[in-house]
């Protein structure tokens, strides 16, 4: 879920927000 976003918004702040939830 979320892997089929833009290129820009999941590196906008989402990636961020989607790492803390990955690595957490």
């Amino acid at each position: 879920m979320g892997q089929k976003i833009n290129p820009f918004g999941y590196r906008l702040g989402i990636t961020e927000n989607h790492r803390s939830k990955w690595f957490s």
